[in-house]
């Protein structure tokens, strides 16, 4: 029966307090928020099965990582486990993820993400040149 704050109890089971907000947010009792060890694998839940994030990466074909920063960046569980959730892009009326994009415009991948990450609106995004 203690009361802690979240980021008490970080410290306190040495587990990064994004961690407990996300086994939180999927629906994990209180008990077993705090008595995991740090070690033991993150399960997920998602129409009506449990898997840990690298058996989710495996069986849906998207990166761990990807799915780890969809978690961290507080994603509802549905736009976590969407192959499409952070690269489905309309433009001109056409939607396509960024890798379809990129081979349709002739444009490297990297070049496109990392255009997208710096801020830069689609339309220049797709429409510039490379180099220049």
């Amino acid at each position: 029966g203690q009361s802690r704050t979240l980021k008490e109890w970080s410290v306190v089971l040495g587990i990064k307090c994004s961690i407990l907000k996300s086994r939180i947010r999927f629906g994990w009792s209180i008990e077993d928020v705090l008595s995991k060890e740090k070690q033991e694998a993150d399960t997920i839940a998602f129409n009506n099965e449990t898997r840990t994030i690298s058996q989710w990466s495996e069986y849906l074909g998207i990166k761990r990582s990807t799915l780890y920063y969809r978690i961290q960046k507080g994603y509802s569980i549905e736009e976590i486990f969407s192959k499409q959730a952070t690269n489905a892009i309309t433009f001109n009326n056409e939607t396509m993820t960024l890798p379809q994009w990129a081979e349709h415009l002739g444009i490297k991948y990297v070049t496109l993400h990392h255009r997208i990450r710096n801020g830069w609106s689609i339309e220049k995004a797709f429409s510039e040149k490379v180099g220049v």
